[in-house]
């Protein structure tokens, strides 16, 4: 970080603390309060999408909200558009004149805790600017427990923890099973604190099938598949016997850790199963990134929640899976974002167990797509008139879509209206008894 020399100078003489320069993106990332990311992600997609979707503007309102209730002082703002103008105002003021240090600087403590300006760091990060930021006295933390003392809604919360571990390469997910006691679980927060922060924290129930489930991504990513988890043809006998070891009278505990070094991350875990001596049975925390995404993506979207859940732990899947790697490959290659596709159709269907799906059919942000050489997987665009929402929405909109193996896939909701009106005789209302039987199925807690 490079300190800027004549204002260094004066502020040395008049015993004020030197300005430095730090990179916005940077700044924004090893902070834990929880607003930089409503506004940060508001940013990057608002514009982008909003000719079908409000959800980003909604995003950013509803924490505004829960911070001030639409309404500051200085410059005065007494309503959703006042701060909505604003903050467009001063994305395009900084955009054409760059971070004016006469104006303004950035405060933060001796942490590098933002204090003071987090809408000028999210656009500055946002921009891909460095900005100026002096040292100041602490105040109190914005962190996700202000946010939720405050009433802001988990749909909107579980969402920015999702976008902060898909953006910030030093996030982890730390799962701490169902067998442990919530008693320890200060001195879990202790011990992760000691070696970096906690951004996030929520707690999961999960039936048997949920927590099979999850033991095939936790345990999914070395080197491609983990063979102690066993197969289809053991009954992934591996993976029960550590669920039935994991499994208690508690929630699983799932925190967002920030930590910038592996090494600590790897004291941190040994530390926790040192509290309840039940080796590797006590917490989880990922080794590779792809599995924090997916962790994330499962944990942070009650869709994805519910999926695991109820799919059953031994469906063969291998049909789709291949599918689902071609499709990967394919945007991959083609540098088109895997947050840009929604799986549609009746794909679902066979992701939840319900029947097996001949293809893999796609929604797309884009108006058109590459070409593909398997005619098994293709654009459903055709189909766009029959669904009851713009693909805007079902593609950004939490609560049209869940994940499986990082891909989004429209719910049996989405799929049962889409249905409703195609109304293709027989198989548009042979579907939707499917869907209504599967959806009325309880789900039994563990």
């Amino acid at each position: 970080m490079a300190a800027i020399g004549n204002a260094e100078k004066d502020l040395h003489l008049n015993k004020l603390p030197a300005i430095e320069i730090i990179d916005a993106k940077e700044l924004l990332l090893k902070n834990r309060r929880f607003d930089l990311i409503f506004k940060y992600t508001y940013l990057n997609n608002h514009e982008l999408y909003k000719s079908g979707t409000n959800f980003y503007e909604d995003l950013y309102c509803e924490h505004i909200r829960a911070f001030n209730n639409f309404y500051e002082e200085y410059p005065r703002k007494e309503s959703k558009s006042d701060f909505l103008q604003h903050f467009i105002d001063n994305k395009d003021s900084i955009d054409r004149l760059g971070f004016d240090v006469n104006k303004s600087i950035i405060t933060v403590d001796e942490n590098y805790e933002l204090t003071d300006g987090s809408h000028r760091i999210s656009i500055c990060a946002f921009l891909g600017k460095r900005v100026h930021v002096r040292r100041d006295i602490s105040n109190p933390y914005y962190d996700y427990k202000f946010f939720f003392q405050r009433g802001i809604k988990e749909f909107y919360a579980d969402f920015a923890a999702l976008e902060q571990v898909k953006l910030n390469p030093n996030a982890y997910i730390v799962s701490l099973h169902s067998v442990t006691s919530q008693e320890s679980d200060n001195q879990v927060a202790d011990i992760l604190n000691k070696y970096g922060f906690i951004y996030y924290k929520k707690d999961i129930d999960l039936t048997y099938n949920g927590y099979v489930n999850l033991k095939k991504i936790s345990y999914g990513f070395d080197y491609g598949e983990n063979t102690w988890l066993g197969n289809l043809e053991n009954d992934y006998a591996g993976a029960k016997y550590h669920t039935n070891e994991t499994i208690g009278k508690s929630p699983l505990r799932s925190f967002v850790f920030i930590c910038d070094s592996l090494d600590k991350v790897i004291m941190a875990k040994k530390e926790i199963r040192d509290i309840y001596k039940i080796g590797n049975f006590s917490v989880h925390i990922n080794d590779y990134r792809e599995e924090a995404i997916e962790l994330a993506q499962t944990f942070f979207n009650k869709n994805s929640l519910w999926a695991l859940n109820k799919r059953p732990y031994n469906l063969n899947t291998n049909k789709i899976d291949g599918l689902i790697i071609e499709l990967k490959d394919w945007a991959h290659q083609n540098n088109i974002p895997l947050d840009s596709i929604c799986a549609s159709g009746s794909t679902p269907f066979a992701i939840l167990g319900i029947r097996e799906s001949r293809d893999l059919d796609f929604l797309h942000c884009s108006n058109t797509i590459p070409y593909i050489a398997n005619s098994t997987i293709a654009s459903h665009e055709s189909e766009l008139s029959y669904y009851t929402a713009h693909k805007f929405e079902i593609i950004h909109n939490p609560i049209n879509h869940f994940y499986y193996k990082g891909i989004k896939f429209i719910t049996l909701n989405v799929l049962k209206n889409m249905k409703k009106i195609r109304d293709e005789i027989p198989k548009d209302r042979d579907d939707i008894i499917l869907i209504d039987n599967y959806i009325n199925h309880e789900c039994v807690k563990v």
